[in-house]
């Protein structure tokens, strides 16, 4: 699945149906394409005037117009399989498999960009079966690859800036605890890390690696195994989960360890998420998933100001104090575990001598959105602690007060 923006166009590969379906930004069918055999992979062109299709069963990638919703051109592979696509360095690049069933995977790529295709194949070195391959317009010489559905799983990172594919890092088994099973792949918004979606044992978690020395960076806890992953261009992550007994799309602010949003999407009991079935709209007003039953797939498009939480805010002051002895003022925002790094809330004090409010300053806010801050007023009678959070592209702003009765 890939979405192309400027026209709200949601594009979706069908390989048993050898077809690619498009619909809008609501999920209707605005066009149907048939005639393309084991459609699988899909990538959008930079300036998102092409959406290229992996034909797995005919050895060729498509390209689609995506204003005629037309298929303009197909390039063929010449017997490599093509599985998954990622534009990266001015070219196309593809995971394949070999016409010989005990061909190892590997990497290929087709540079468009002169006046006859160049196809390129045997790039990536050897993989057991096609990689799945990602990339970021912040990193474009950067290509990110994943054995999938292996126990344990590979991953590699390559260098695509001189034309050709240099292996930078391969590891097997990562991370911590190690990983199983990969079945998806997005690389950051700002192009230094990626996300697989993984089995990761005994945690149930989204990990994040370096893009360029697959370094472990943190985590993302879901609580069931997630098998999609997309990441938008503020650096929001979304993780599907498969076979969840409750929320089924968890929604991540970039560094937070908990979710700013999990969402059930009331799904029938023969039901589950796929695997890479998450992507969302570049400015994430909102977002796709594709569920699948016993005898079709849907399409959920969630809307409404999606991705970002309603922030609340609370304050605990002793009721009263002596004056000139410190006090202290504790307080937390919510939801916990979602704010991250640099965030901070403003105090302005208020009493007898300050009525307009005297500045506080600024108190930063604990990775588990708990604070605190302490004063040691001079004058009795009332002091009011007045607190403010702006808010951030992920929360709403919120403020709250706290009274504090000084006596002589």
């Amino acid at each position: 699945m890939v979405v192309e923006s400027s026209r709200q166009r949601v594009f979706l590969s069908d390989p048993t149906g050898d077809s690619v379906l498009v619909t809008d930004y609501e999920g209707q069918p605005v066009a149907h394409l048939t005639g393309m055999p084991g459609a699988s992979g899909l990538a959008l062109s930079p300036d998102s005037r092409t959406v290229y299709v992996a034909l797995r069963d005919a050895d060729a990638i498509a390209a689609i117009d995506t204003g005629t919703l037309v298929e303009a051109a197909r390039y063929a592979t010449e017997g490599s399989t093509p599985v998954s696509l990622a534009p990266a360095g001015g070219k196309i690049w593809f995971g394949y498999n070999g016409d010989d069933p005990l061909a190892p995977g590997d990497i290929g790529s087709l540079d468009l960009s002169g006046a006859q295709p160049v196809l390129q194949t045997g790039q990536g070195g050897n993989w057991h079966s096609a990689p799945l391959l990602a990339s970021a317009p912040a990193a474009p010489d950067r290509l990110v690859a994943g054995e999938k559905n292996l126990a344990p799983a590979s991953i590699g990172s390559y260098d695509v800036s001189t034309g050709t594919a240099q292996l930078l890092g391969k590891q097997r088994d990562f991370g911590p605890d190690g990983s199983d099973y990969l079945t998806d792949l997005a690389v950051s918004a700002d192009g230094e890390s990626f996300v697989p979606a993984t089995d990761v044992f005994p945690e149930t978690q989204v990990q994040v690696f370096d893009i360029d020395d697959l370094s472990f960076r943190g985590a993302y806890p879901t609580p069931a195994r997630a098998n999609s992953v997309d990441i938008a261009p503020d650096g929001t992550v979304a993780a599907g989960t498969y076979l969840s007994d409750g929320d089924d799309l968890h929604v991540f602010k970039p560094g937070a360890y908990a979710p700013l949003q999990s969402v059930d999407l009331d799904l029938d009991p023969s039901s589950y998420l796929p695997p890479r079935g998450v992507a969302w709209v570049p400015d994430r007003s909102r977002i796709f998933v594709v569920s699948r039953g016993a005898d079709n797939f849907s399409l959920h498009a969630l809307d409404g100001g999606f991705g970002t939480a309603q922030t609340a805010l609370t304050l605990d002051a002793p009721d009263t104090s002596k004056k000139n002895r410190e006090l202290t003022v504790t307080g937390a925002l919510a939801p916990a575990g979602t704010f991250g790094p640099g965030t901070a809330v403003t105090v302005t004090r208020y009493d007898n001598g300050h009525p307009e409010g005297f500045p506080g300053g600024s108190v930063t806010v604990d990775d588990n959105g708990t604070f605190s801050f302490t004063d040691r007023p001079g004058e009795p009678g009332p002091v009011t602690y007045e607190v403010s959070y702006a808010g951030d592209d992920w929360h709403t702003p919120i403020s709250g007060d706290a009274t504090v009765e000084i006596t002589g």
